[in-house]
């Protein structure tokens, strides 16, 4: 692979000549360049290349000289600095729709090739779009490589945020929990350095550690600052902020036994959403809002029916990811399996895509649970969903995900009654949590972040 450079020596040597040649093809001296903002002698430094200007000096004379900041920098004209922008646009076009493959070629090919060394601010963005579709494709490991390298050699407060959001992700993934907080509060300290604290990127960055601390099951910490985040997030006026503080927020509640505070704050994420969000969103809170009434004590079948009918059709309008669609499906083999109709729900999750659940590891085990849950019910229970499922979520790992769906698996197996299974997998349950109890459905995972359609 070719080196990830910024500007190289060569392209910084010849901005004084380029410099130059541009102005003595307006027919320009030094001194009609310089006009009132610089000095005849600063230009001149800089055409001998014996000064390197800043950025804003930069504009200012690519502005006057009628040429652009990418040609004084690095020779190469701007049609194909553009032609390079397109390809990033199409790379992340096709990881916001599920064509990790096309995301992961596109941003290798201009990473290994060398066609952004020039645009550094290009090469960051490519490589946190082969980052994310790094971790979109299962290997998150890779994806942590990539963010940790790239975070090194970030500077502005809306990349750390953006960086430290997925790094924190990922080592949730893997179950670094203790990563994932710093990972995510390293990022909320170079934000208030840069005295952007209260914004839509700092609120996001607080929602991301409480999501970690939720996960690592220190459940109060986590709720205070989700608190927090709510109380900061409506201060600011952001809808996006709100939307995430809420959704996030609502999670923890249910996690806590607060079913009633969770639909509320999932109620209030979905008016501020309305008001301007996508569809996509709007399609996701929907279908997490099906999910708590099917998780309650006294599920509202009826309600969940209806948000999940317009949920559906949501995700259909939207770029909705083919994860997003498959989320929607198990959401309604839930429902089928509460409706007593252990058949319809073996139908919905036979149709999910196989490659969906090899990109989303939890997300298969959960499909094999919920099998497992319908033979059960049918009175014809099988080794291959059991086996699967254990297979899968020994991969997982010990998360608050996990546990839940060992509790289920042990639920089906006593319901089939094989009691030696059933224990073996109330056990897997207990130790993931800590022998604490299991309260709710494995799909309530923050964090919740804003997609565009």
């Amino acid at each position: 692979m070719a080196s990830r450079t910024s500007v190289t020596t060569t392209a910084t040597a010849g901005l004084g000549r380029r410099v130059r040649s541009a102005r003595t093809a307006k027919g320009w001296t030094q001194a009609d360049l310089a006009g009132d903002d610089f000095s005849v002698g600063f230009l001149s430094r800089i055409e001998s290349g014996a000064r390197q200007p800043s950025r804003e000096t930069l504009l200012a004379l690519a502005e006057r000289l009628d040429v652009t900041v990418d040609y004084l920098v690095t020779g190469v004209e701007e049609d194909v600095a553009l032609s390079r922008r397109h390809d990033l646009d199409r790379a992340e076009l096709s990881l916001a729709g599920g064509d990790i493959d096309e995301a992961l070629r596109t941003s290798a090919d201009l990473l290994d090739r060398g066609a952004l060394a020039t645009w550094p601010d290009l090469e960051r963005r490519a490589r946190l779009v082969h980052a994310l579709a790094q971790e979109a494709g299962g290997d998150v490991h890779a994806a942590i490589i990539e963010l940790e390298d790239l975070y090194e050699v970030t500077a502005d407060g809306e990349s750390a945020a953006t960086i430290g959001i997925a790094l924190s992700r990922c080592y949730r993934e893997v179950g670094d929990f203790t990563q994932a907080v710093e990972a995510g509060e390293r990022a909320i300290e170079v934000l208030a350095d840069l005295g952007l604290a209260g914004t839509p990127d700092h609120i996001r960055l607080v929602v991301t550690v409480a999501a970690a601390y939720f996960e690592s099951g220190q459940t109060g910490t986590a709720t205070r600052l989700s608190r927090r985040a709510i109380a900061v997030a409506e201060e600011s006026g952001s809808a996006e902020s709100q939307a995430a503080a809420y959704w996030n927020a609502s999670i923890i509640e249910r996690h806590s036994g607060n079913l009633d505070a969770a639909v509320r704050l999932a109620s209030r994420a979905m008016l501020v959403l309305q008001s301007g969000a996508g569809t996509r969103n709007l399609g996701r809170l929907r279908m997490q809002l099906a999910l708590f009434h099917v998780s309650s004590p006294e599920p509202d079948l009826a309600e969940a029916r209806a948000l999940l009918e317009q949920a559906t059709a949501e995700l259909a309008w939207s770029a909705a990811s083919p994860v997003d669609h498959a989320r929607l499906q198990v959401v309604r083999a839930r429902l089928h399996l509460l409706e007593g109709a252990p058949d319809r729900a073996r139908a919905e999750l036979a149709s999910i895509s196989p490659d969906v659940c090899h990109q989303e590891v939890l997300l298969a085990a959960e499909v094999r649970v919920l099998q497992a849950l319908a033979e059960a019910a049918e009175g014809t229970p099988g080794d291959a969903a059991y086996r699967d499922a254990t297979t899968l979520l020994e991969l997982v790992g010990t998360d608050r995900g996990a546990a839940q769906l060992w509790f289920e698996l042990g639920e089906a197996m006593h319901a089939a009654g094989d009691l030696g299974r059933a224990a073996t997998a109330f056990r897997q349950a207990a130790t993931c949590l800590g022998a604490s109890r299991v309260l709710a459905p494995t799909q309530d995972r923050p964090v919740f972040s804003l997609t565009a359609d």
